[in-house]
């Protein structure tokens, strides 16, 4: 979806995605469905091949060119091109119209971000605050719909999960029970490395449960917790090439991050266990190295990323690759760029993930969630 006003990253619905947002709906479902950011269509026409007749589908999408071939290969569907996030534009369109009437369900798969672009400010009920793109979007439809069924929304886990969002998600709570009902992998969409979870709204209050979504309101995750390790390397290149070391590692430093064999070797007393991901702290950012097994010394001009679980490696690089315009944009100096620990934290924080800054050589059991998720963390 591409909008005149921002540029905003577009991957449409793949269809086995689709058919999976289709199948969560109840057997009997009936009435009028809408997307708000239809795209090629996918999520509707999942809807429609399971509940045929049943089901009015009801579209929107910014995009003229797809509105009009939309329009011409659907000529049942009832599809309005408008903004959501431009309130005049999307309340004078036919199709938010027919859904403020009556709506049983919405289908969404929001952009997911704007290129770099924290997000916008909003309000809802007694949440006030910056929240990413997909949540702005969400909070559109719960703002002025009233789906007897529900929402069904393809959303990232980082939108999901992300510490700032969960005082919105309590603020939803109250009005809608929240249930995470299935992860999609990180390959799901083309061209993108993105960790998505199918999130269900129904109506009716769940406020009785633990304030926390990422935790207890959701299904568990099917990785167990979502714990990383922040290690900032402690070792300078030039103390590396003033001294011969009698216990040597392999040292790696920025520049041969990418080689098979480092060409430097330092002492094992500040080396870190992998598996780790190291991203460039100076400098520019690069995609991240994996160093899965072994030790090895950092240089201080590293960061390395250590999940507390191997299965959970390729979930992390997802979330790094999904990031990056962030990363890009968290990089601070007038001579050389470098990222600071706070910043790394933060993104990964806005990314699901729980960080924990330790030293090189230090833990390679932290847990960082708190008791409750320490105590999921044992069980993962």
């Amino acid at each position: 979806m591409t909008s005149r006003k921002r540029a905003v990253d577009a991957f449409y619905t793949p269809r086995a995605v689709a058919e999976r947002v289709a199948a969560a709906m109840p057997e009997d479902f009936s009435g009028r469905v809408l997307d708000p950011a239809v795209g090629a269509g996918a999520l509707l026409s999942a809807v429609q091949e399971r509940f045929g007749t049943k089901v009015s589908l009801y579209g929107i999408d910014v995009d003229a060119t797809v509105v009009r071939g939309l329009r011409r290969a659907q000529p049942g569907w009832v599809i309005s091109q408008a903004d959501l996030l431009q309130n005049k534009a999307k309340t004078a369109s036919r199709a938010w119209r027919a859904a403020r009437e009556e709506i049983a369900a919405v289908v969404l798969n929001p952009p997911f971000s704007y290129r770099g672009n924290g997000g916008d400010r909003i309000g809802y009920k007694e949440f006030s605050g910056r929240v990413a793109p997909a949540m702005r979007f969400l909070v559109e439809v719960l703002s002025d719909l009233e789906p007897s069924v529900g929402v069904y929304a393809i959303l990232p886990d980082g939108a999901v999960d992300a510490e700032r969002h969960q005082p919105l998600w309590e603020a939803i709570r109250r009005r809608y029970t929240v249930s995470r009902l299935e992860r999609f992998k990180t390959t799901s969409f083309h061209g993108a490395r993105v960790s998505t979870s199918l999130v269900r709204l129904m109506p009716g209050d769940s406020y009785d449960q633990p304030a926390v979504i990422r935790r207890d309101a959701l299904e568990p995750s099917l990785d167990g917790c979502r714990c990383v390790e922040v290690i900032r390397g402690r070792v300078p290149v030039h103390s590396v090439r003033a001294t011969v070391p009698t216990d040597p590692l392999p040292f790696l430093h920025t520049t041969n991050l990418r080689m098979r064999t480092p060409d430097m070797v330092a002492s094992a007393a500040l080396a870190d266990e992998g598996p780790l991901i190291m991203i460039s702290r100076v400098g520019r950012w690069s995609d991240p190295t994996l160093l899965d097994v072994g030790r090895a010394v950092l240089s201080d001009c590293l960061v390395a990323l250590r999940p507390r679980s191997r299965t959970q490696l390729d979930s992390l690089q997802g979330s790094l690759r999904e990031a990056k315009a962030n990363f890009l944009s968290a990089y601070r100096g007038t001579g050389a760029q470098y990222l600071t620990l706070a910043a790394i934290q933060a993104q990964l924080e806005e990314l699901g993930w729980h960080t924990h800054v330790v030293k090189a050589s230090g833990s390679v059991e932290a847990c960082c969630c708190g008791d409750s998720a320490a105590r999921e963390c044992e069980r993962a």
